[in-house]
């Protein structure tokens, strides 16, 4: 074989084993099944956090509304990066009516939040690995047919 070929050979499995560590890198750990009408927003957010443990990017899309998945579901970038969010010992306490006062929330029918305690093991670097932190998640939808869509998160 000539340079030329053995050169070829080395490119072209240096560019199929670095495609394999990639997809190891952001392949999903596991499928979490996406909520249906009758889960209850305390069952979505435990759904929303084992999706994002899992890397299941599938199921977080489902979950969230359309217009806040690029703000709420990582890229895969942030997978590389590992700036995705992993959690453990979670806790999540019961869903109560959120008041959409001042929100741009008003056009939903049901709105609930769900506050929920974990500790951080990765993330961006915006929370503190070392204490449980205190979080929420906003769900909504229109009616008892819908499934509960995640609007908003944060500490609330």
């Amino acid at each position: 074989m000539s340079r030329w070929q053995w050169l070829t050979v080395v490119v072209v499995t240096a560019v199929v084993l670095g495609g394999i560590g990639g997809y190891v890198l952001v392949a999903p750990r596991g499928q979490v099944p996406v909520p249906t009408a009758q889960a209850t927003p305390e069952e979505v957010a435990q759904a929303w956090i084992d999706a994002s443990n899992a890397r299941d990017l599938d199921t977080m899309r489902a979950i969230v509304s359309e217009e806040r998945a690029e703000h709420f579901v990582p890229s895969y970038v942030d997978l590389l990066s590992q700036r995705d969010l992993i959690v453990a010992e979670d806790s999540i306490g019961n869903a109560r009516a959120y008041n959409r006062t001042g929100t741009r929330l008003g056009d939903w029918r049901q709105v609930q939040y769900v506050p929920v305690q974990f500790r951080v093991l990765q993330s961006d670097g915006s929370f503190a690995a070392t204490s449980r932190t205190s979080w929420g998640y906003v769900f909504a939808r229109n009616g008892d047919d819908e499934r509960w869509r995640l609007v908003d998160q944060g500490v609330g």
